[in-house]
């Protein structure tokens, strides 16, 4: 998939002077510190579909507005959350200001083996 990430000066700094960080691989974060510069290109080949689907993703994003986007991610969330409450359930988040819109995540019921229903 694709990540955006910011890495710090100080987290560059800790990579760099760990021994046992990766290097020369896909895995090595610390080669791809100056992957934006034209002249030091990503130094792996990024997966084209991946890049793609991102931009249709962000074009239908655009043409939809981001309020609607976060309106329709809310509505889809208070409709999940009732669903999980209604079965007797609770989310993980403590209060709605700190769930997020666009995931859910569910307890899993005092007496359920969680490591058992994730290998279900």
């Amino acid at each position: 998939g694709l990540t955006m990430m910011g890495v710090s000066e100080r987290a560059w700094a800790k990579m760099k002077a760990n021994p046992l960080a990766p290097r020369a691989s896909m895995l090595s974060i610390v080669d791809w510190e100056h992957a934006w510069s034209k002249d030091k290109p990503f130094p792996f080949t990024p997966s084209v579909a991946e890049v793609n689907g991102l931009d249709v993703a962000l074009d239908l994003y655009l043409n939809e507005g981001p309020a609607a986007v976060w309106a329709r991610h809310a509505l889809t969330a208070k409709a999940m959350r009732a669903g999980v409450a209604a079965m007797g359930l609770s989310i993980w988040a403590a209060s709605d200001i700190i769930a997020s819109p666009t995931t859910t995540a569910v307890r899993t019921p005092e007496g359920i083996d969680e490591e058992a229903l994730r290998q279900a």
